[in-house]
């Protein structure tokens, strides 16, 4: 990635780890990490969705693919990355409630590898859309 892209990019990123550390005081660790998972999944669907508007890149997640198509549209990705939001949201509360009523060890892991899995996958995507090129912000233009 070239000097000008890297530094594009860092205000918005550090705005958001700013915001972050802020509200941070006030969340719980597994609070934290579903702001941190949303943060870095916005980020992946705004290079999804810039990459659709300019129709440059094809879907390269198997299995986003197979639900929003090769070269998917605004509206397919926009409902997209809403259901994925909401759902990954809906999971990890459940997972709070089941770490707070069982205070199972069990429920702990399962919550903590949850979040680990979907941050990590999540920041794997971003990498690989910056890597060919899918930028989060833009007119959709191709490269």
């Amino acid at each position: 990635m070239s000097e000008s892209k890297r530094t594009k990019y860092r205000r918005p990123i550090a705005a958001a780890l700013a915001l972050l550390a802020l509200a941070g005081c006030s969340l719980t660790p597994s609070q934290r990490a579903e702001t941190v998972f949303q943060v870095v999944n916005g980020i992946d669907f705004a290079q999804t969705l810039n990459s659709a508007r300019g129709n440059c890149f094809r879907e390269g997640n198997p299995i986003t693919r197979s639900v929003i198509g090769e070269h998917p549209s605004e509206a397919g990705v926009t409902v997209y990355g809403a259901a994925q939001g909401a759902a990954h949201y809906a999971i990890s509360a459940w997972l709070d409630r089941e770490v707070d009523s069982t205070d199972s060890a069990a429920w702990w892991r399962s919550r903590l590898l949850w979040h680990v899995l979907t941050i990590g996958w999540a920041a794997h995507s971003v990498i690989r859309n910056e890597r060919v090129g899918a930028e989060p912000f833009g007119s959709g233009t191709c490269p």
